[in-house]
């Protein structure tokens, strides 16, 4: 799975709730660099992914990459503080995938949730 492809899917998490905020553009940006990508890259996936393009899931069989985009996914998922029910199963479908059960992908986004809203309290 190549880094457009890994972030096309955090991106395609971020959109599950209907729409890609602000919180979570912020997080999306932050995870681009993090895959190497440019900035034009990273808006044309967005552009993508916000006119409602097709996403495979894959999971990388490196466990760092594949711990990495879990982190990435769970944290652009709570970027707002909140986690509705269509973002909670996403997350929930794919934690299996990456070797995670329920208990464990309610517990990250969980503590995503909350470091969001204590970053958006300091603000």
């Amino acid at each position: 799975m190549d880094p457009i492809d890994r972030f096309r899917l955090v991106a395609h998490a971020a959109r599950t709730d209907g729409q890609i905020g602000d919180a979570e553009r912020a997080v999306l940006r932050r995870a681009g660099a993090e895959f190497g990508l440019t900035a034009k890259q990273t808006d044309t996936v967005l552009s993508e992914v916000e006119r409602g393009a097709h996403v495979d899931v894959a999971v990388p069989s490196d466990p760092r990459n594949r711990s990495v985009l879990f982190r990435q996914i769970v944290d652009v998922v709570a970027a707002d503080g909140e986690i509705d029910e269509a973002e909670l199963a996403f997350v929930q479908r794919l934690g299996p995938k990456f070797g995670l059960n329920e208990l464990e992908v309610e517990d990250l986004l969980r503590s995503a949730a909350a470091a969001a809203k204590g970053r958006a309290r300091k603000k």
